[in-house]
């Protein structure tokens, strides 16, 4: 792999949030890793994101009028977007329950520790 394709993907990763930079203190080169709960942090970064994405097709629909079939698919696009960033929270606060209940995070504490 080309070093502009490393890049190019490290840079993507920490676009959508999977990775993040860090640096040692002193150091001058720059680390990266994976959040612990990498796709938990990716999924509520989303939230911002199916906003802009309902504010966008609310202004089409107010542009193209909801009494036209391209406002009425718009308009049911935003009800989705608007849908996905309500219930987003929730299954993320199920996801974290389902993880404590399996015993992950008390697993990862461990390997993080040397255990």
């Amino acid at each position: 792999m080309s070093p502009a394709a490393v890049s190019g993907a490290v840079r993507y990763l920490l676009q959508v949030g999977m990775i993040v930079r860090a640096r040692e203190p002193g150091g001058r080169r720059d680390h990266y890793r994976l959040h612990d709960d990498v796709w938990g942090e990716m999924y509520i970064s989303r939230t911002a994101q199916l906003r802009r994405w309902e504010e966008t097709t609310a202004d089409a629909v107010a542009l193209l009028g909801a009494d036209r079939p391209a406002g009425r698919r718009l308009e049911e696009t935003r009800d989705f977007f608007a849908f996905l960033r309500e219930e987003l929270p929730a299954v993320m606060q199920r996801w974290q329950d389902r993880k404590a209940a399996s015993g992950v995070d008390a697993a990862r504490a461990r390997r993080r520790a040397g255990a």
